[in-house]
């Protein structure tokens, strides 16, 4: 795992300004001799410098003379600063077609390395760089297992407008450096809600939640609010979607539940993170179907995995959460193995219309048990249709296709809804 500091160098003839960021400054005509001097001090000779030059770019400031005033480049500047990381001036086109453009997205992405710690100064970034790098970092995310360290523009124009910077004296060209990183965060949110949400994998979700929280409580020692509950929320998160992914029917009820709570504390607070809000509010809108009632909240698990294509837990949660109907019906402990094989039993015996003397055990020794389903079923006209239906999907499903007729995709999807609806109405 390596630094890499990261910048775009243009061509104009910049002038001298004291650039400052939280309590540090830097007077120079280099934004990144600035970003450089503030953020790499620290840095081994593992790491590295690189600015990427088009052609007018190294002519005009990487080197020593490019304007008629013969100040010192860049390149000069920079090694001037006696750090230990490598300082490396990489050609680039100027990105004046879309040949140019790839080229360039092609040029910075080999310059990252595996598991690289990125510093990305974006002020002098140019036409689409901005945008086209922002897209090579978050590629590299993935492909490259990089971390993003920090975004950062020195805002120049802040001074005065242009034409007058050259009136005002050095001293009161004092330009902001500010740290963007936060836009990115952003987007890294954007993929892991939008993942979230169609998927119900929580995982990016939790992780950034995580990411984003454990500096600030390992700053504040545990004590701020907003933090302590995106960290929790993170962790609710998480539980819950690997209750639905694994089908812990038991653990449902109570991870919707501290889920749901954990949303509550978070919207109670003003300073939460605002990229969770919208995720917030959609989500406490979804999980509201959930009572904390360990039957109804079944069904619910089921309409879940519809929303989130999650087809092979839906089946499972709906054919369970049948029998667990059942015997709360007339109060048999579900929970017991044995109680839910006779429940099951007794929707084949209804299906199949089996005589009493063709009951096999459990069913047979608990015929009290068997016959106050049949009761209830009978009541119910298709229930034991329909759970035969379930279970023939269910085995096709865990047999991996490998059975004489199985079916697509779309079907078994389509009928686990159609079913879960009929069993609503019957309830």
């Amino acid at each position: 795992m390596a630094n890499l500091y990261l910048s775009f160098l243009g061509t104009n003839d910049y002038l001298e300004a004291i650039y400052h960021f939280n309590d540090q400054k830097k007077q120079t005509r280099f934004i990144q001799e600035a970003t450089v001097g503030f953020l790499c001090q620290d840095w081994t000779g593992e790491d590295k410098i690189i600015i990427f030059n088009t052609a007018d770019a190294k002519k005009n400031n990487w080197f020593d003379g490019g304007f008629a005033n013969s100040s010192k480049g860049l390149k000069s500047c920079l090694e001037a600063l006696s750090l230990k990381p490598t300082i490396h001036g990489i050609d680039i086109p100027t990105g004046a077609t879309e040949s140019e453009i790839w080229s360039i997205f092609n040029i910075v992405l080999n310059q990252i390395k595996e598991n690289d710690v990125v510093v990305f100064d974006i002020t002098h970034a140019f036409r689409s760089i901005p945008m086209l790098a922002i897209v090579i970092l978050n590629y590299a995310k993935v492909i490259k297992k990089i971390h993003l360290s920090g975004i950062y523009y020195g805002a120049f124009e802040t001074i005065c407008p242009a034409p007058l910077v050259k009136e005002k004296p050095i001293e009161q060209r004092l330009a902001p450096v500010f740290n963007l990183t936060a836009f990115d965060e952003l987007l890294s949110w954007s993929m892991a809600l939008d993942r979230f949400m169609s998927t119900g994998d929580a995982s990016a979700t939790a992780s950034l939640a995580k990411i984003t929280s454990l500096p600030i409580l390992k700053e504040t020692k545990g004590q701020d609010k907003a933090a302590k509950a995106t960290d929790n929320l993170a962790k609710k998160l998480e539980e819950f979607s690997q209750a639905i992914a694994s089908c812990r029917g038991k653990k449902i009820s109570a991870t919707a539940d501290q889920l749901k709570k954990s949303i509550a504390a978070c919207l109670a607070l003003d300073s939460i993170n605002s990229a969770l809000l919208p995720m917030l509010k959609d989500l406490d809108g979804r999980l509201s179907q959930f009572k904390n009632n360990p039957v109804s909240d079944g069904f619910h698990a089921v309409r879940w995995c519809i929303d989130h294509n999650l087809i092979q837990q839906g089946y499972t949660f709906l054919q369970e959460s049948i029998i667990t109907w059942i015997a709360a019906e007339f109060s048999l402990d579900y929970k017991v193995r044995d109680n839910r094989r006779i429940v099951s039993q007794a929707l084949a015996i209804s299906h199949k219309n089996f005589p009493e003397n063709k009951w096999e055990k459990p069913a047979c020794d608990h015929p009290d048990i068997v016959n106050k389903c049949l009761n209830i079923i009978r009541n119910k006209p298709s229930l034991a249709d329909i759970y035969e239906q379930i279970t023939q999907r269910r085995n096709d499903i865990n047999h991996s296709g490998m059975v004489s007729n199985p079916v697509s995709f779309d079907h078994l999807k389509n009928k686990l809804d159609d079913f879960l609806r009929n069993i609503e109405k019957m309830m």
